[in-house]
């Protein structure tokens, strides 16, 4: 084979590997309502601010909030430094929300008696929950209300389940106030759970 068409057998070889590469990455990218983002981080911005510095100074106290929206898509938000997420937590478990960011699944309100679960998608990319598996026991995790009240909380356990097992969602807390993550493991019939208890 000449050194042309070696030379041109390469670059068509690179062409389809780089195509195939892109078409995985943008079938593997969540395609998220504009609209419905762009709600949900307005929302977060109006109450919220900046609010990062509340992780340090006021981990089980009040806080003051910029303004109370009248839209109630967020209830919350979630800052683990431990592995850089920060990120609203919204009202309840669709389809649409899921894409967007961490949100409630069962329980109680944020920071109140009981067992909150928050789910999240598993993104490869670090979004959402994608570097919950990097999480350790002994971790913080702080959960600030819309309402102005602020918890932290510390991993105790960490574990894999079958995607049926429901038993990490009960609200058998004994009148504590608790917080369990999960998202999927790289097998989406498992799911990865972290379990949490409010720091004294």
């Amino acid at each position: 084979m000449s050194r042309d068409k070696k030379l041109i057998y390469f670059l068509v070889s690179l062409i389809v590997f780089l195509s195939v590469v892109l078409l995985i990455k943008i079938k593997s990218t969540p395609k998220y309502n504009p609209k419905i983002f762009a709600d949900i981080y307005e929302e977060y911005n109006d109450i919220f601010g900046n609010n990062s510095d509340i992780q340090t100074s006021d981990r089980n106290n009040t806080y003051t909030t910029k303004s109370n929206t009248k839209k109630g898509n967020v209830i919350g938000k979630m800052v683990i430094p431990e592995i850089e997420i920060e990120c609203p937590i919204i009202k309840e478990t669709t389809e649409e929300y899921l894409k967007i960011a961490p949100t409630k699944y069962f329980g109680p309100e944020v920071n109140e008696i009981g067992n909150l679960v928050i789910v999240g998608h598993n993104y490869k990319d670090g979004r959402c929950f994608g570097n919950l598996k990097k999480i350790s026991e002994g971790d913080n995790i702080f959960l600030l209300s819309s309402g102005g009240n602020a918890k932290m909380y510390t991993v105790y356990d960490k574990y894999i389940i079958n995607e049926k097992d429901m038993s990490c969602i009960s609200q058998d807390t004994e009148g504590k106030i608790e917080l369990t993550l999960i998202t999927c493991d790289k097998d989406n019939s498992k799911r990865l759970v972290v379990k949490c208890k409010v720091s004294n």
